[in-house]
């Protein structure tokens, strides 16, 4: 998770990353002087399910559901917290917790070589949601 970071600064516009230009922050797409941007989640989850591994991509409301914090709060409280923590705790939580996730695949993240996919449903599981099935 570490790696890339958790969250990343977004155009309020059209939710695209902001790149850093100068001292400023710009919208690739939305070409606007006047940007405003939001910090949102951006974590990349390694998910194993005893046989595979894939990396799954989580943005901003699927955590939500996850953590039940947003991530403006989250980076309001570590910098207000001297701004030297890793990982949000909400974050460190997930790991080895069971889930069911509901993924897009696109030919982009289906080849032998790239594993990695977006999460549009997270949802922590219970066993017994499939006692019955």
């Amino acid at each position: 998770m570490q790696q890339n970071g958790w969250s990343f600064v977004s155009c309020t516009g059209c939710s695209t990353k902001l790149d850093k230009f100068g001292t400023s922050l710009r919208c690739t797409r939305c070409i606007n002087p006047n940007i405003i941007g939001v910090i949102k989640y951006r974590v990349e989850l390694l998910v194993d399910d005893g046989n595979d591994n894939a990396t799954f991509v989580v943005f901003g409301r699927e955590m939500l559901k996850l953590t039940k914090q947003d991530a403006a709060g989250l980076t309001l409280a570590e910098m207000n917290g001297g701004g030297d923590v890793e990982l949000p705790q909400c974050l460190k939580d997930l790991a080895g917790k069971d889930f069911v996730f509901q993924i897009r695949v696109t030919p982009f993240n289906f080849t032998p070589s790239h594993h990695v996919f977006t999460v549009s449903d997270p949802r922590q599981h219970h066993p017994q949601d499939f006692q019955d099935q």
